[in-house]
């Protein structure tokens, strides 16, 4: 039960989603899209992205500490919807994100 707690404080205040405005321009390189992931607890998690059904791993997100993964650019085309599983490495628990809008070079 401890670990849900504390992978419920991960999902809930690691990943808030944001939007700037940026004011982009078709010639202006898109910076990277990245989410923060503030792990607060103990287990290491490995980081998926979920987006129209496709999962695609990011990276591993050490216990107690906050970690920048890179979503990869073929994942955020314009305005996409994108959810986020932890996969806890040892345990068998793998909690899941709400759904999230995420734009190019968003930080989430």
């Amino acid at each position: 039960m401890r670990i849900v707690r504390a992978i419920a404080v991960l999902v809930l205040c690691g990943i808030a989603a944001c939007r700037t405005g940026r004011g982009d321009t078709p010639d202006a390189p898109t910076p990277p899209t990245t989410v923060s992931v503030e792990n607060r607890g103990f287990y290491d998690m490995n980081v998926y992205a979920i987006q129209s059904g496709r999962r695609v791993r990011l990276g591993m997100a050490p216990g107690h500490q906050t970690t920048v993964l890179t979503i990869p650019n073929f994942l955020v085309i314009g305005s996409t919807d994108m959810q986020f599983l932890f996969h806890p490495i040892g345990p068998s628990d793998e909690p899941v994100s709400e759904t999230i809008a995420v734009f190019p070079g968003d930080q989430v």
